[in-house]
């Protein structure tokens, strides 16, 4: 799906901003507030059919969707884990970027 969203924005918006990206983050984390808030309130969806769908189906889409419904389920709790979710995921994922490229760069 990832590939498919991406090759559209592509298409559709050109290569100036990371379109498809956005829209793949975006689009997956309304479907993962959808599928936990529904199999909570709503639905009766099975732990394997939930696992399916959001580890599954979302993580091969975009893993940005769990980190958002994560953190909105912190910031409910708490504004300081919640914004120590962001602020070390944003960071430590960055350092691991500039980590991986600096290793590559060295061999």
């Amino acid at each position: 799906m990832r590939y498919l969203i991406g090759n559209w924005a592509l298409k559709s918006f050109g290569d100036s901003f990371p379109y498809g990206t956005l829209i793949a983050n975006v689009f997956a984390s309304i479907l993962i507030g959808l599928i936990l808030e529904g199999s909570t309130n709503a639905w009766n969806l099975s732990p394997t059919t939930k696992l399916l769908l959001t580890t599954g189906l979302l993580g091969g889409l975009s893993t940005f969707s769990t980190f958002s419904y994560q953190t909105v389920t912190l910031l409910n709790n708490s504004f300081i884990l919640g914004s120590l979710n962001i602020i070390t995921n944003l960071f430590l994922s960055l350092l691991g970027v500039v980590l991986g490229k600096y290793i590559i760069n060295i061999f």
